[in-house]
């Protein structure tokens, strides 16, 4: 069987444990195959695998080393073609000069992902999404991940589902006045801080919600997260229970949300099943004791044909009940660990 033939083959396989909402423990057997077909079919995990004198089938899949993030920035991480993508989604470069990029030859197991989840943590509240409004505060450039995911959530909603230029606050304060029914609004940090700075009225109405996402970084300005949290309350007219944080990454499939309860440093976001979260030692990049602080990693079974293991310089808590605390990101220096990986992945070649 090809490589394309085993990808259609995992692609199908996904999207039959997602939508019957399979349990965590479902998935380990398709954690393996996917393990196995990236380490078949992408040299650089093979290398890395090899060089941790470790391998699929014989360890566990979830005992793998993972693909540094930092990876995606010098290297085409895909077990096909990059000619073939029907997608390829780049990262902002904004904190590290060159930016990452992540290939899809088809983006039907990362829709799947994306709608699947939002409709049970962040639209399960709605109990029909065609009367729900998306206002998606936000530009669609092709190379956004952010955008092909809230075009997603927009596809599925209301017809009057929209994008607003994230300068146009003119035009989100009309929309929101338009509107009749329960608004999603999803926007960028940065984009409602700039919009609540204006005179204008952003009252939703009742039962709306809004999900800020992505954070402040290379912004010359300070934002407090707490002051920012308590603005869009007060601003959109909305209850803190009905603010819904996501987290996600250009590098990845899936994504996490938090209900905006309490303080952002106390938010617990919650994963997919098929979204594995563990936080390891910086140096040695092992599991640490749940409960303590640790580097991001993700198990996302959602990448298919780029990295389904991925390392970050996020640093998080991961809880006893498998809640994930946010604590910010390293954007200096690379983690010693996270150093090492990367040259094991590009074959000994250092990373600049």
């Amino acid at each position: 069987m090809s490589a394309l033939d085993q990808a259609e083959k995992l692609h199908d396989e996904f999207a039959v444990l997602a939508m019957r909402d399979a349990p965590r423990e479902s998935w380990q057997p398709f954690a393996a195959s996917v393990a196995q077909f990236q380490y078949e079919n992408l040299p650089g995990y093979k290398a890395l695998c090899d060089a941790e004198q470790c391998s699929p089938p014989f360890d566990s899949p979830f005992d793998l080393p993972a693909v540094p993030v930092d990876v995606f920035r010098y290297r085409q991480v895909c077990t096909f073609d990059p000619a073939l993508a029907e997608a390829c989604f780049l990262t902002s470069g904004t904190t590290s000069g060159a930016r990452g990029a992540h290939y899809f030859r088809t983006t039907r197991s990362y829709r799947l992902a994306s709608m699947t989840f939002a409709r049970k943590a962040l639209l399960g509240r709605f109990d029909d999404l065609r009367e729900v409004t998306v206002l998606a505060f936000a530009l669609q450039p092709p190379e956004s991940s952010l955008g092909r995911m809230l075009s997603f959530f927009a596809e599925n909603c209301g017809q009057n589902s929209r994008f607003i230029r994230p300068d146009d606050h003119m035009q989100l304060a009309q929309s929101i006045h338009d509107c009749h029914g329960p608004i999603a609004l999803c926007a960028t940090s940065l984009a409602l801080v700039h919009a609540m700075q204006s005179a204008l009225d952003f009252s939703l109405p009742r039962g709306s919600i809004v999900m800020p996402t992505g954070g402040f970084k290379a912004q010359s300005q300070s934002i407090d997260s707490t002051q920012f949290y308590g603005q869009i309350s007060v601003r959109f007219a909305c209850e803190p229970r009905s603010i819904l944080s996501e987290y996600g990454m250009t590098e990845m499939s899936s994504q996490m949300y938090a209900m905006g309860v309490g303080a952002p440093s106390e938010f617990r976001y919650r994963a997919p099943s098929w979204l594995r979260v563990r936080a390891v030692d910086e140096c040695t990049l092992k599991p640490v004791l749940p409960g303590s602080i640790g580097l991001a990693r993700f198990y996302d079974l959602a990448n298919i044909e780029s990295a389904w293991a991925i390392q970050t310089r996020d640093r998080i808590v991961v809880h006893d009940d498998d809640s994930i605390a946010l604590l910010g990101r390293d954007i200096h220096e690379i983690p010693r660990g996270c150093a090492l990986a990367i040259e094991e992945y590009l074959g000994g070649s250092p990373a600049h």
